[in-house]
């Protein structure tokens, strides 16, 4: 931003100047010229006047204020946004050197041992609902004979469908560590009340979270 002192010094100058010649020869320099305005000690053109939008525009301001200030550009928008966590929780880590941890636990080889953090970051994100597909033929326009289902809005986050793949992705081993950590491998995975039969390890974790995350709310 300019200086008002400097701005009202050559002003003056600019009044006091003998010669036409002279009076260009500041204005080139300076940019400034006299008005009566600065008889006002006051007035600070500076902070005082307003912007002009056309000549903003003309300079890039506006394109500048969008794109480096407000940072709104193509760039910006591919960025990843940072994953936000539905809730904090301590979870162990898995350690080698632990003797109290089962054998049948232990997470067997490296790539292991990191599908453990995975497995964390994935019970951690936010859950949202299924999908739902609802038609928008509601029978009294059968003239238009549009029945295109209308897919519902949703957030962000996991489905427990979407939720259990990925756990399906990850090592066993590592999914028992997990299960083992919560305090739910220490005892059989109950069998699925409708059908009786047993439910996998990522199945069962989905569960138990959703069951939590419940007991939260």
């Amino acid at each position: 931003m300019r200086d008002q002192a400097q701005m009202c010094t050559d002003a003056e100058a600019w009044r006091d100047a003998p010669t036409l010649s002279k009076r260009n020869i500041i204005f080139k320099r300076a940019g400034t010229r006299w008005s009566e305005l600065w008889r006002f000690i006051y007035w600070d053109p500076p902070k005082m006047l307003p912007t002009e939008a056309m000549h903003d525009t003309f300079e890039g301001l506006g394109k500048y204020y969008t794109r480096e200030v407000l940072t709104i550009d193509l760039a910006e928008a591919k960025k990843q946004v940072d994953f936000v966590p539905a809730f904090s929780y301590e979870f162990t880590s898995f350690d080698p050197e632990d003797p109290t941890i089962p054998e049948p636990c232990r997470p067997k080889n490296d790539v292991a041992e990191q599908d453990v953090s995975a497995i964390h970051h994935l019970l951690i994100s936010p859950l949202r609902e299924e999908p739902d597909t609802r038609s928008t033929d509601s029978g009294s326009d059968e003239e238009d004979g549009d029945d295109t289902p209308m897919q519902k809005t949703v957030g962000e986050g996991e489905t427990a469908e979407t939720l259990a793949v990925k756990l399906a992705k990850k090592r066993k081993t590592a999914l028992v560590f997990v299960c083992w950590t919560l305090n739910l491998a220490r005892s059989p995975v109950p069998p699925d009340p409708k059908t009786g039969k047993q439910i996998k390890w990522e199945e069962y974790l989905v569960q138990v979270t959703r069951e939590r995350i419940a007991q939260r709310q």
